[in-house]
Parts: structure tokens; sequence; C-alpha cells
């Protein structure tokens, strides 16, 4: 959420494509090699503001590929924070479901998380946009002791990683909730794609033709461990760049 008391965000964050907001981490921008983040704007008051850096790439050669996520909240200067708040406001239960379009990730805390715990599988989905998010939480572990203005949380910094072959792009949604005064704060900043150019099946497990994914490339192909890889001897010597994109949630 957006509210002027909360702290400048600097206009841009390294070489990465933020995009900005306040509520919780606001809305996220399509990215295929650098990462991306979730971010959005909100009324005051509403659940946790600020920036979580988005971001995958595939690793590994073709459909022996994988895919690594990262999500890190000090992609902007001011972390993670609720707004509006005094010396006695009361803040707690502070968590985050985010939804991947990939399952079965496996998550662990990174270098400079602080106090968010590595995210687990809620066993829950959404569908949007016609595409299946399976959901993952990290929850605030840390006793909250409310300022005045702005109450910062400490950093999140998380990575995950997936075995099953890279997909062809990566959908991210973030959903913040947080308690203020006895009263729970949801915020769903909607959707962010990255675009990671692998070749594995999407993410409902339906295939993407080796065509749609790399123009130019025959179209006839083959399942391989769930991936479907091209008869074409163009495809067999591709690779899906290891630079990933990247963006807020």
């Amino acid at each position: 959420m957006t509210d002027s008391s909360s702290p400048k965000t600097q206009s841009t964050v390294s070489r990465r494509t933020v995009v900005k907001g306040a509520a919780w981490a606001a809305p996220v921008v399509a990215m295929a090699s650098a990462a991306p983040a979730f971010a959005a704007s909100q009324p005051e008051n509403t659940s946790i503001n600020g920036y979580v850096g988005f971001s995958g790439k595939c690793t590994g050669w073709w459909y022996f590929a994988g895919t690594h996520v990262e999500l890190d909240s000090r992609e902007g200067s001011y972390g993670l924070f609720v707004n509006n708040t005094t010396t006695t406001t009361t803040i707690s239960d502070a968590f985050i479901i985010f939804y991947m379009s990939i399952p079965n990730l496996t998550w662990e805390t990174a270098a400079g998380n602080d106090g968010w715990t590595a995210p687990t599988s809620t066993g829950t989905t959404k569908i949007v946009g016609g595409r299946k998010l399976y959901g993952y939480k990290t929850k605030y572990n840390r006793s909250i002791t409310a300022t005045k203005n702005t109450t910062k949380l400490g950093n999140l910094h998380v990575t995950a990683k997936g075995t099953k072959g890279c997909p062809r792009d990566l959908v991210g949604l973030g959903e913040r909730h947080v308690t203020v005064n006895g009263v729970e704060k949801v915020y769903d900043n909607g959707t962010t794609t990255l675009y990671l150019g692998g070749w594995g099946v999407d993410d409902d497990s339906k295939k993407r033709s080796a065509k749609s994914a790399e123009p130019g490339v025959s179209a006839e192909s083959k399942s391989v461990d769930g991936a479907e890889a091209s008869k074409s001897s163009s495809a067999e010597t591709s690779q899906p760049s290891e630079s990933g994109d990247s963006s807020t949630l």
C-alpha cells in the first residue's frame, strides 16, 4: 500500500526491474533472466508494505535442466514494513503465501534473511488466468514492536529449486497477511510472469510445443521425463539462458 508517510523507494535497483508499490510488496513484473519482485500499492495500513524481488532462471542443460527461484526483499532500500503505526499498535502473525506455477519447489533461507522461515507448501492452489499456482508459506517468527509512523520487519531472502525441468515461463503471486490491532490485513498483489525460456512442460503438466517455445524449431517432439524435447537437431543443441528474468512481487 502506498502511503506518503512511508519511506521513499529508490527508482532503480541494481540491474533488476522493480515494480513500484508500497503495500506488502506490490505487483510483480515479468522477467526471464534477472529477477522480478512482488510489489503493490494499497490503502493505508493494509497488510505488509515493501518490495520483494522475484527472480528465476533455468539451471542445467535442455531437459536435464532445473529451475532456480529467488525472493529477496533487499531489492528496495527499506525492506518490508507496516505503515501508519503508533507505539501502542499491536502487530502479529505476519506471513506471506507465495503462489508459484511450479509445484514441489524445495526452499531454503539465504544470506541476509532476518526472521522469515523457509517457505513450505500449503497444499493449496489458485487458478489465475487459467494457470494453476501452488502455495508456499513463509512466516515472520520475530516479535514485532511497533514504532511511530512505520514499523520495519526483517529482510526476507529465500531461494528455491525445482528439478523436473525448466518451464518456458514462471508465474508468481504474493499474498500478504498481518494482524494489526486484532484485525487481519490481507493483500493479493496480482501475478507477475518471468520468462525463462526453458524446454519443460508448463506448470500444469500440459505440454508446450517446441515450435511455440522456439520460433523456427520443428514442432515434432516427444516427451522425455515430463519435458518436451524437440527432434530437431537445432533444438538438441539449444540451451535456455541461465541469466534468468526478474521483477517484484
